[in-house]
C-alpha cells in the first residue's frame, strides 16, 4: 500500500482519530474554562461533547495542514455560525477567538504547528509526519472494515446458496416420488387385493340415471 496523507482520507474520519490521539497522548493541557465557555456569541450554551476541545484542536491542525498561513481571524470565520434572532433574518457571527488562540498555542507547544513568516500558522515537519501517520491508520482501519464486510457478505452468500441447494434437493425428491407414482399408475400395476375396473359392481361404473 502506498503512503497516505491527510488529503487522502475523509475529514470527519481523520479529525475523530486525531482527536482521540491528542487525548491519549496527554500533551494537550485543557483550560479550566473548557466546560463553561461558549464558542460563539451565536451559541446559547457550552458544547455538550466533553471532548469538544480535542475535536476542534484536531480540526485546526488539519486545516493548517491543508491551508497554511491561516490565523485566528480565519478560524473565527471558519467556525462561525448563523445567529438566530427570533423572527428577524439570521446573520453570520464569527466564533470566539479565545479558545481558538489557546488551541493554536497548545499545538505550537507540542511542535505540531509553528508561526509563519507570512502570518498565521504552518505545519511543522514533525507535525506533518504525525498527521500523515494518523491518516495511514485511518486508511488501514477502513480497509480492514471493508475486508470484514466482504467476508460477511461471502458467508451470507454461501449460506444462501446452501439453502437454495437444500430446497432444490427437497423439490427433486418430491418430483421423483411424483414420477414414481405416475409411472406406477400408467403401467397398471395394481395390487391383487384391488379389484379391476371390469370387476367393479355395475352400479359403480354406470352413469347417472335420468327418470
Amino acid at each position: 500500500m502506498s503512503a497516505k496523507t491527510v488529503k487522502d482520507v475523509p475529514a470527519a474520519a481523520f479529525v475523530k482519530e486525531y482527536a482521540a490521539h491528542l487525548k491519549r497522548s496527554g500533551k494537550i493541557e485543557l483550560p479550566p474554562w473548557v466546560d463553561l465557555v461558549k464558542t460563539s456569541v451565536a451559541k446559547e450554551l457550552a458544547p455538550y461533547d466533553p471532548d469538544w476541545y480535542y475535536i476542534r484542536a484536531a480540526s485546526i491542525a488539519r486545516h493548517v495542514y491543508i491551508r497554511p498561513d491561516v490565523g485566528v481571524g480565519g478560524f473565527k470565520k471558519r467556525f462561525g455560525s448563523k445567529y438566530r434572532r427570533g423572527t428577524r433574518a439570521m446573520h453570520h457571527r464569527d466564533a470566539a477567538g479565545g479558545h481558538i488562540r489557546h488551541m493554536l498555542q497548545q499545538l505550537e507547544a507540542i511542535k505540531v504547528i509553528r508561526k509563519s513568516d507570512k502570518g498565521g500558522r504552518r505545519i511543522t515537519p514533525d507535525g506533518q509526519r504525525d498527521l500523515d501517520r494518523i491518516a495511514s491508520k485511518v486508511v488501514l482501519a477502513g480497509e480492514s472494515k471493508e475486508e470484514d464486510e466482504d467476508e460477511d457478505e461471502d458467508r451470507y452468500d454461501a449460506e444462501d446458496d446452501g439453502r437454495v441447494m437444500s430446497d432444490a434437493y427437497t423439490t427433486d425428491d418430491y418430483n421423483d416420488s411424483d414420477d414414481a407414482m405416475s409411472s406406477s399408475d400408467d403401467d397398471g400395476d395394481y395390487s391383487d387385493d384391488e379389484p379391476r375396473a371390469h370387476e367393479w359392481p355395475g352400479w359403480l361404473t354406470a352413469g347417472p340415471s335420468h327418470h
